[in-house]
């Protein structure tokens, strides 16, 4: 776990390696979204995206306010810089079964922004949710989430449950429970990218130009794209593209693409730049006004469709992902930010701008030599600064050595005369073969760099990666001179003549290598040295198998150098391991400028860091000097003597206690191991065995090796651990570890932190298999002694000794503060017994205050680990490089005695008595669980734990299994018997159970009880420490969830007197909650001046229930009498109960008029600890409001009680106001006579048509009495007429 290397490593020592990342989004609530259902509600759902993953929440029903508590792991293994570009996209979607899903609102995170926060995470923060559609401005609601980003070597925070701030409200005021929106401040902001013009775009299609457009992504909005200028290297656009932004943000990278439009195929990447908006934002960054923004990435021949790895590698690099090797275009553009209320995403047509001003810059190229070049062949170089182009002529390379020493003709050249726009320059290395020119190298440099005083410098050729082999990561080197300045800067150009040769005898005394990396299968490397000046090169002799070569050789050559110095080559050692049947492996290089010289002999060699190629990504050293001495003084200058440095007989002690976690060799597991030590030239090794059993044997073996070791600690002296197996034909090597002996020095002060950290050898993790070896078990590579900090003096020592270790090993020499003179090894009793725990029968509470609770392994806490641990490794081939991994531990002591000291030397341990078999109890409390990953489509699991000792299951405990969660609450103590030392690991799992199919292991972790029992520092504490330890799988290097527990060891007569605390939380409790809902009032209108009141109310995660209808509320008011019965059960982690007042619809859907969610924790928690028959919280209005809506939007008049099962027979009641209609008794309503369902329609006449409308009926009937009176009068009168 703690040996891997920090990415940024690996990404230094390998550009192209792909790591694992890890990712949680935890979402847990969301409030005030805004409704996009006719009835005012939505059905929201939350989909987190990153990258190809995509992931959702479950679909919550009609509402506004939702809890969701969905923790998402998302695991990727990409390039660093893929994923760093990424964005976590949240967006809450309105659901619909038919219809695609409608967006409520968004928001977008970059990974590199979190990555950097403090504990790489956002913890449960409130955002705002904005429409990436555009429709509309306004925040449309509220998410809290929780966001880690890890990468390899990341530690996975933890949290508590008081950090869990769950917005508590205590007392029984109902309007203080009601969850209010947070309070976010923010800002909307108009972000406007004018795209002018674009010059210097590649040929993208066969037969044409380039059909280029430009697309800008930022935030949660939807891309934006310029149109597209067709068959042109040189569009003009001048188009505004408008981007909405809402400040603060979490996301600060813009994405600026430009690209190609194909036609019959998917859009070609010309490049891509990623700006930051917290920078082109800043008016004094000079983005307002127009500038020109230079793209780079592949050649202009790599084609990046396909699926070859050139294409796939041009993808990467055009996308912005790898280092651009070419100018690819630039692009004129302008950038501005600006707040506005009601921003968009659009696009505009705007008039042409000027260029930004613009100079005659003078090129000039002066090339003198290369060397290391990988090619024997022909080689040209040539400068480019955007399209513009130089070349010098061919030459012959020889054994990777050119020589020009020549002046390419200067070029005038127009370029920005501000130096930051000006394309990168260029040095590209072609090789010429019989019909083919082909590039093999390159070197980038900022313009910038390249003024008029520009001197001859040597620079790094990195290789093109589209045509290098895998294992190349240096191109050779090149000495150049470029000038790149206005002509009015320059002076007169001097002729470029060879440089008078001066003859020179070179010596290179080189001493030893310490912490090489690993080139071959065994974890070790057959290293020599290659040092090269020039044209001339030497090698040392070859050291078998090791990690700490002593050469102790001097190698001497003539050579012809330029003067002055400063333009001769430098000296360029390169480390190989030597390979017999395969090329050889470069193991890491250095160089050292010939100007830093000296003609002396230097009595004091100097340690130079190994890299590839960055010289910050260092790995392996080796001890050096040289010396340089002019011809014409060599007779003044003597010859070196020897630079063997003087030494003391001494012997090396390694009492040998055992091999831990060897993993199967070849597929076959371990046998007969046995362990073999090398110091120089002596060996001596263990007897085979296989107790307890082959993968973890006990030697317990005292093993002595005389050897000479340097006086000096500059001199870093190896000890070899080697593991073999012995099989039936072969005895292979399976594990490998070079330690150095020089913190284990009697006669030296205590070693830095610095010095002992070489003892840990840096690996990757990212092969098939070593990623449970890294993971599972922390290195334990340097375990720490305290000793007092005034001890002078051998007594000193020892009584800081006996405080320290009174009856257990004494601590290993290769840590601080436990080097000092004299220090000696006793024998030591048996394990005392005053170590165990007192028993305690205090619940939950008392255990977490009277223990320690760290957020790690206990094993990372203790400073005084009473053996030492020391990881043994494998290695393998993958792509063409050598990875080294985990295959096991050795534990042991070691120490070196110095045979010239008169001081007495205290007796060696006697293993086979201090690891006499014993029986021990083991106690694992296991508490709960922390960020499990989930194995269901959910977002949860159905966790359980099982044991393991020495490999073997001894529990597996299916029936307490948990339900449905990703922090499981166990509480439950697992006792162990066992016998020490041939039982002595344990592995914690944590399971997934399934009904159907196998269960899912969610993650492991392992625990070395021998580490505890032994350490004093442990012993000492009365209650042993709550730690929390992260949980691992072989399928992943990043941690799967984490485990709370602690861990009690004692005898079995301890034990029988020390029962098990009891930390079962008590057992659930059932409950009914009755909600009675008396009245409303306030509710606004949804049809014409009136409302069909009715309310729903349930809580979290139980299905709704409904009072009766109260029709056609004329002034707001609704009364109802009605109860609800819901069951509960405590504790639960479900605290909210919902209120919503709808309006009656018979033909639409019902109108949502108010919601409000009240936060019952405290209620709950009240009545499960005092376990109370009944808490009651009398009728009370409680204000509700609508997220569409300003304002109150009605008031509901409610009660709760909450009895327990035996108080809920005692006292019935009935739903509604159905039989039992008793505690209390529910009257009907008293509603207006208007109040009735519109299908009655004898209410409907008498009630509504007569009361409103008697008046007119009464005028209507006496109308048409007049005119049938007045009919029948005209009709009698013409009858009788």
């Amino acid at each position: 776990m703690e040996g891997a290397q920090d990415w940024k490593t690996i990404v230094k020592e390998n550009p192209k390696a792909q790591l694992d990342f890890q990712v949680r989004v935890h979402i847990l609530e969301a409030r005030e979204l805004q409704p996009r259902d006719r009835n005012g509600m939505s059905d929201p759902v939350c989909y987190v995206e990153l990258l190809d993953k995509k992931d959702h929440t479950v679909i919550h029903k009609k509402t506004t306010i939702c809890t969701w508590d969905h923790l998402f792991f998302f695991e990727f293994h990409v390039l660093p810089e893929e994923f760093f570009a990424g964005k976590i996209r949240i967006t809450v979607y309105d659901a619909n079964t038919i219809l695609r899903n409608v967006e409520i609102g968004s928001f977008e995170l970059d990974t590199g922004y979190v990555h950097g926060l403090q504990g790489h995470e956002i913890y449960r923060r409130w955002v705002a949710l904005s429409d990436s559609s555009g429709k509309h401005n306004n925040i449309q609601g509220y998410l809290r989430m929780s966001c880690t980003v890890l990468a390899p070597g990341d530690a996975a925070p933890a949290h508590t449950e008081e950090e869990e701030d769950d917005e508590e409200s205590t007392g029984t005021d109902l309007q203080s429970m009601v969850l209010l929106p947070p309070s976010i401040k923010s800002e909307s902001h108009k972000m406007e990218i004018s795209v002018h013009k674009g010059d210097g775009l590649p040929k993208m299609d066969t037969f044409g130009k380039c059909d280029g457009y430009i697309a800008v992504r930022y935030g949660s909005n939807p891309e934006v794209c310029s149109e597209v200028q067709k068959t042109t290297f040189t569009p003009e656009w001048n188009e505004k593209l408008s981007i909405p932004v809402r400040l603060p943000s979490m996301s600060d990278k813009i994405i600026y693409q430009l690209r190609d439009y194909d036609r019959d195929s998917s859009d070609e990447i010309v490049g891509t730049v990623h700006l930051k908006y917290s920078e082109v934002s800043d008016p004094s960054k000079g983005w307002n006004d127009p500038r020109w923004v230079n793209f780079y990435g592949t050649p202009e021949e790599i084609d990046e469709k396909g699926i070859t790895n050139s294409a796939k590698l041009a993808k990467k690099m055009n996308a912005g992902y790898l280092e651009g090797s070419c100018f690819r275009g630039r692009v004129l553009t302008s950038i501005r930010s600006s707040l506005f209320p009601d921003a968009k995403v659009g696009k505009d047509k705007i008039s042409p701008v000027k260029e930004p001003a613009s100079d005659k810059y003078t090129l000039r190229f002066d090339a003198y030599e290369g060397s290391e070049f990988i090619t024997d062949e022909e080689v040209s170089v040539e400068v480019s600064v955007g399209k513009s182009k130089v070349e010098t002529k061919k030459t012959k390379c020889k054994h990777g050595s050119a020589s020009w020493y020549a002046s390419v003709d200067e070029t005038t050249l127009v370029l920005p005369t501000d130096p930051s726009q000006i394309p990168d320059v260029f040095i590209n290395f072609y090789k010429h073969g019989l019909t083919s020119k082909k590039r093999f190298g390159y070197i980038r440099m900022k313009a910038s760099e390249l003024g008029a005083n520009s001197e001859t410098r040597w620079e790094m050729v990195k290789p093109d990666v589209f045509t290098a082999k895998d294992k190349v990561q240096v191109g050779g080197f090149f000495q150049f001179r470029i000038n790149l300045a206005p002509a009015a800067q320059l002076g007169q150009r001097k002729a470029l003549t060879k440089p008078t040769m001066v003859k020179y005898q070179f010596r290179a005394h080189i001493y030893q290598g310490a912490d090489l990396p690993s080139g071959d299968a065994d974890a070790a490397s057959d290293p020599y040295l290659v040092i090269n000046l020039g044209p001339h090169s030497v090698k040392t002799k070859i050291i078998k198998s090791t990690l700490f070569p002593l050469w102790y050789e001097t190698l001497t050559f003539d050579v012809e150098l330029p003067e002055p110095l400063n333009t001769a080559p430098n000296v360029h050692v390169t480390c190989w391991d030597w390979d017999q049947f395969d090329s050889d492996d470069l193991l890491g290089r250095f160089s050292v400028p010939v100007t830093k010289l000296k003609k002396e002999f230097s009595e004091v060699p100097k340690w130079f860091d190994l890299y590839e190629n960055d010289p910050t990504a260092t790995e392996g050293r080796i001890l050096a000097s040289f010396q340089l001495i002019p011809a014409s003084q060599l007779g003044t200058v003597p010859q070196a003597p020897s630079i063997r440095p003087k030494f003391k007989d001494c012997t090396v002690e390694v009492s040998a206690i055992g091999l831990r976690e060897l993993l199967p060799y070849q597929l076959l597991p371990m046998q007969k191991p046995f362990i073999q030590f090398d110091c120089g030239d002596t060996k001596v090794k263990t007897k085979t065995c296989t107790n307890p059993s082959a993968a973890n044997p006990n030697h317990l073996e005292v093993l002595r090796l005389d050897v000479k070791i340097p006086e000096d600690k500059l001199y870093s002296v190896p000890l070899n651990i080697k593991v073999y197996d012995d099989r039936l034909i072969t005895k292979p090597m399976v594990a490998y570890r070079s330690l150095s002996l020089t913190p284990f020095l009697p006669w030296t002060s205590p070693p830095t932190m610095e010095e002992l950290d070489e003892n840990a050898p840096k690996m990757v993790t990212e092969i098939p298999g070593a990623a449970l070896a890294a993971k599972e078990t922390p290195a334990e590579d340097h375990v720490i002694l305290d000793l007092p900090s005034d001890a002078t003096t051998e007594e000193d020592v020892k009584k800081g000794l006996l405080e320290a270790a009174s009856d257990a090993a004494p601590d290993l020499l290769d840590i601080r503060n436990n080097l000092i003179k004299s220090l000696a090894e006793r024998t030591l009793p048996e394990v005392a017994e005053s170590f165990l725990p007192g028993s305690s029968e205090e619940k939950e509470e008392v255990v977490e205050e009277k223990r320690k609770t760290l957020k790690n392994e206990l094993e990372l806490s203790l400073t005084a680990p009473a053996f030492g641990v020391y990881q043994l490794y494998r290695a393998t081939q993958s792509k063409g490089r050598t990875i080294r991994y985990e295959a096991g531990k050795f534990k042991g002591k070691i120490r070196v005695i110095d045979k010239s000291s008169t001081a007495p030397v205290e007796p060696s341990l006697d293993l086979v008595s201090l690891f006499q078999p014993k029986q021990y109890v083991v106690r694992v409390y296991v508490l709960e669980g922390y960020q499990l990953v989930p194995k269901d489509s959910d977002g949860k699991n159905n966790p359980y734990i099982a044991l393991k000792l020495n490999g073997k299951t001894i529990e597996k405990d299916v029936q307490t299994k948990k339900q449905e969660t990703s922090r499981p609450q166990f509480f439950k103590c697992y006792e162990i018997s066992c016998k020490f030392p041939q039982e002595s690991l344990i592995t914690v799992q944590c399971w997934d159970w399934d009904q159907l199919g196998a269960d899912d292991l969610i993650g492991q972790t392992k625990i070395d009880l021998e580490n505890r029992i032994y350490n004093e520092e442990w012993k000492a504490l009365e209650y042993k420490s709550i730690e929390y330890r992260s949980l691992w799988t072989s399928s992943s290097s990043s941690p799967q969830g984490q485990l709370k527990l602690w861990v009690d060891i004692m005898t079995p007569e301890q034990a029988a007197k020390s029962p098990k605390e009891d930390i079962s939380p008590p057992l659930p409790m059932g409950y009914e909650m009755r909600v009675i809902v008396w009245n409303t009032r306030e509710v606004v209108f949804k049809d014409k001046n009136m409302s069909d009141i009715f309310v729903t109310g349930y809580p979290e995660g139980q299905d709704p229930q409904v009072t009766d209808v109260h029709w056609r509320s004329e002034d707001g008011t609704g009364a109802f009498n009605w109860r609800m019965k819901f069951p509960i059960t405590l504790p639960t982690t479900q605290n909210r109960f919902k209120l919503q007042i709808w309006d009656k619809d018979i033909l639409n859907p019902n109108d949502a008029i108010a919601e409000a969610n009240l936060n019952f924790k405290s209620l709950y928690k009240r009545a499960y600890k005092q376990k109370s028959s009944r808490q009651e919280i009398e009728k009370q209005w409680v204000t509700m409001t609508h997220p569409a809506a300003t304002g109150t939007q009605g008031q509901v008049e409610v009660s709760f009680e909450l009895l327990d099962l035996e108080e809920a027979r005692r006292r019935p009641a009935g739903m509604g106001r159905s039989e039992p209609n008793e505690n209390p008794h529910l009257d009907p309503p008293v509603r207006p006579e208007t109040s009735f369902n519109p299908f009655r329609l004898d209410k409907m006449i008498s009630k509504v048509l007569w009361q409103q409308h008697k008046w007119k009926i009464y005028i209507g009937c006496g109308i048409c009495i007049a005119v049938i009176i007045a009919i029948i009068v005209i009709y009698l009168l013409v009858v009788f007429a």
